[in-house]
């Protein structure tokens, strides 16, 4: 996961390349769950609707499995440096 993934983020670190999250958080989520022999295609994961707590307003959540995970990718700008290494570290 790591060897296919850290080759992009270093390029877009080093491009200042912007709203990565709209264009790759699908990929990456779907490459990271077939790590776990979760084919992502046979479940409803990606940009479900969803209501924002706080202003009531409409809106989309990237993934969202009821009751195994909840996530909000963000792009590079993001995220700070050492979350980066260390999720990246793992894999």
């Amino acid at each position: 996961m790591a060897s296919h993934w850290r080759p992009r983020i270093d390029e877009w670190k080093s491009t200042d390349k912007r709203h990565t999250e709209k264009s790759h958080a699908q990929q990456f989520w779907s490459d990271l769950l077939r790590c776990f022999g979760v084919i992502p295609e046979r479940i409803d994961l990606f940009e479900r609707d969803a209501a924002r707590a706080s202003t009531g307003n409409a809106g989309y959540i990237d993934l969202f499995w009821s009751g195994v995970v909840l996530d909000e990718f963000k792009s590079l700008l993001g995220v700070h440096p050492s979350r980066m290494n260390m999720s990246m570290s793992a894999g």
